[in-house]
């Protein structure tokens, strides 16, 4: 008799159950336990997966780290060589409009930079001078800009070790080329000549590596020889620097 009371117990108890939750949810109350179990489970190689991928994007990082850290120390290399005085930048863009060529740094005139300056890479070839000058940035143009003007020297050696400079201005076409031009036809010049800034510009020295003659192009009935240049700068700058006046 006792038996048969606990058993209309239960089957109330399960009828009861039935009714309260529609029918729809008693096999997820009954199996809820074990589904943790199981969800656990799989979640561990997600887990896992996130760990590696954290790890990737850390080691990016160092590489990222090191590969700039390299990069300075090349900068502070070769100006410790020069002794120039300098501000290093970070490359915050670049910006094209209406047919002008911009290179944006995150130094400005708080810095002590100021317009007509020299910007190099980390070998000290001339990337291009400051045009414009904020508070905390400031716009360089690239020797490639059409817009761009530098005096340039050529220094030919004879074989009995005497020289002779070889002067024209240095001018971007299209973003594409280098060119100087007005070198007149008497001068003496070869594919390879080393190209250097002639230092009459107020802010610009005399010295600084600009590019080497690749082509020499002389038209008939012209009074000047034109050459292309090829720039020896870096193209996918992240670091310059810029070298102070010396005044």
């Amino acid at each position: 008799m006792r038996k048969v009371f606990v058993f209309c117990i239960f089957v109330l108890l399960l009828y009861s159950s039935i009714f309260l939750l529609h029918g729809e949810n008693v096999f997820f109350v009954i199996s809820e336990p074990w589904q943790k179990i199981f969800y656990r489970q799989k979640q561990t190689p997600v887990s896992q997966y996130d760990v590696c991928e954290d790890l990737k994007i850390e080691n990016m990082k160092l590489k990222s780290y090191r590969a700039e850290n390299e990069t300075l120390k090349e900068h502070l290399d070769f100006l410790k060589k020069s002794q120039d005085k300098f501000v290093l930048a970070n490359i915050l863009g670049r910006r094209y409009e209406s047919g002008f060529n911009w290179i944006i740094i995150n130094k400005g005139e708080k810095d002590g930079i100021s317009p007509g300056l020299a910007v190099v890479d980390k070998k000290g070839s001339l990337v291009g001078s400051v045009i414009t000058v904020e508070n905390s940035i400031s716009y360089i143009r690239p020797l490639l800009d059409i817009h761009s003007f530098i005096t340039a020297d050529i220094i030919n050696f004879s074989d009995d070790n005497n020289f002779e400079t070889t002067s024209g201005v240095i001018q971007g076409e299209y973003n594409l080329i280098v060119k100087m031009k007005y070198v007149s036809l008497n001068q003496k010049v070869e594919v390879g000549d080393i190209v250097i800034t002639s230092g009459l510009e107020e802010s610009i020295r005399r010295g600084i590596i600009i590019g080497e003659v690749i082509e020499i192009n002389k038209k008939p009935n012209a009074i000047f020889q034109e050459l292309i240049i090829n720039p020896l700068a870096e193209q996918n700058l992240r670091i310059v620097s810029v070298l102070l006046s010396a005044n």
